[in-house]
């Protein structure tokens, strides 16, 4: 799949990265058990919107980090009057997007959602944590610290988003009954 050799990234930032792109097809194959299982939404529905703006929260912007990325990944060192905004709103979101993560982790105490679930959402939250670090470390290494570029090492970490947010989607639209999907 994708080696991480050469950098200064840790064992386990290249561990879940692995991890995620392994067990996102399996994340996605439970939506459509997911689906069949709500049925009933009336008592169970201020419980799926925490878990569907707690999705919302963690899901990484194309207009944000992928755009960032996406250049870094071609080799090209974006400007710093886009540098520094984008920075500071990724270190500023991290309080919102670590209350979402600590929610997402604690879904395993609400009936309206399965164990099996539960796990997947957990799941879920632990590539994001694993992942938001490993990029934050990327980033300012990268356009803070002027480092060389590994654009095998970026398009790693951009593919590893693509197959998170893909995971964050569909149990978003399983949840989110106001997309009509339950």
């Amino acid at each position: 799949m994708y080696q991480f050799v050469g950098t200064k990234r840790t064992w386990g930032a290249a561990l879940a990265i692995e991890t995620i792109l392994q067990t996102t097809g399996a994340l996605i194959s439970v939506v459509g058990e997911m689906q069949s299982a709500l049925g009933e939404r009336g008592s169970h529905i201020r419980v799926h919107d925490r878990l569907v703006t707690a999705l919302r929260q963690i899901y990484f912007t194309p207009s944000r980090t992928l755009g960032i990325l996406a250049m870094l990944a071609e080799g090209e060192r974006p400007p710093e009057e886009i540098v520094r905004p984008l920075l500071l709103d990724f270190n500023d979101a991290e309080w919102r997007v670590m209350d979402a993560l600590h929610s997402l982790e604690n879904f395993e105490d609400e009936r309206a959602v399965s164990l099996r679930t539960a796990r997947v959402i957990r799941e879920i939250a632990y590539g994001k944590r694993n992942l938001r670090a490993y990029i934050q470390d990327l980033l300012n290494e990268a356009l803070t610290f002027d480092s060389e570029i590994n654009t095998q090492e970026v398009r790693a970490a951009l593919a590893c988003v693509k197959s998170l947010n893909s995971a964050i989607e569909s149990v978003e639209a399983a949840y989110n009954w106001r997309t009509g999907a339950i």
